[in-house]
């Protein structure tokens, strides 16, 4: 925990530096695809620090590519937010680079900071992939008659499924409502950094990027339905490795 807290301080202050200091702006059209790229930095801090979880998160970023560009294009790019692209589309490359590594992260962020280890056959890799899969479409489908059938906004549709997902398991499995715990604060650590240097680079993109009053309120410049389906999705992903697989870290 120790050395992911101190990644997560030198993470914060970087971005705090260049947030205080920096006056270069570039334009508002690269500002999805470098907040995107700016996930590498936790990405390869994981990667180094825990060579034994590189392929667990490999796994989880592939198989979030499809999930994470599928619920932008159905949901999120509706009414919560509509960042403009490089290729000047709906869904991007962005929307690839954005998934893959959320995928990655969300999943071992518990994991890396309780400094724990799981063990996982190939046959356990197989099954955990296919109930991700099973687990995301019903999330999708879900949320299509969230908000196309009784038009509730996207950001609370989804915000709650993932609490009533990460309720489901840990109720099932209530050891590990501490990892979903620490995998959410994590979460918000590594996240935070990277709003606040995209913010510095492309000053206004959250209020030219975010629709329908999103943006209203502002937590560490962080819109708040941001923050809080961070929170959500922190929580249970943390725990999908173990719960899905039925192992436990030690």
């Amino acid at each position: 925990m120790k050395n992911f807290l101190k990644f997560v301080v030198l993470f914060v202050a970087f971005a705090a530096l260049i947030n205080r200091f920096n006056t270069q702006h570039f334009d508002m059209r690269y500002a999805y695809l470098c907040g995107s790229l700016l996930f590498v930095i936790p990405m390869v801090w994981f990667c180094v620090t825990r060579k034994d979880l590189v392929r667990l998160m490999t796994i989880c970023g592939i198989v979030g590519i499809p999930f994470g560009a599928l619920t932008e294009y159905l949901f999120y790019t509706r009414d919560w937010w509509l960042p403009q692209t490089i290729t000047g589309t709906r869904i991007g490359i962005e929307d690839v680079l954005y998934s893959f590594f959320h995928g990655a992260l969300l999943s071992t962020t518990g994991l890396i900071l309780l400094e724990k280890k799981i063990a996982l056959s190939e046959g356990l890799y197989k099954s955990m992939t296919i109930s991700v899969l099973k687990i995301g479409l019903a999330i999708i489908v879900s949320g299509l008659i969230g908000v196309v059938v009784f038009k509730l906004p996207s950001f609370i549709v989804t915000t709650l499924i993932f609490a009533m997902v990460g309720g489901i398991m840990t109720f099932n499995r209530p050891d590990l409502i501490k990892v979903g715990l620490v995998g959410m604060c994590g979460t918000l650590g590594w996240c935070v950094p990277v709003f606040w240097i995209t913010n510095s680079f492309f000053p206004g993109w959250i209020q030219h990027f975010w629709i329908n009053n999103t943006n209203k309120i502002l937590i560490l410049q962080i819109p708040l339905p941001d923050l809080c389906w961070y929170a959500s999705v922190g929580f249970s992903s943390a725990i999908l490795p173990e719960a899905l697989t039925g192992k436990k870290s030690t």
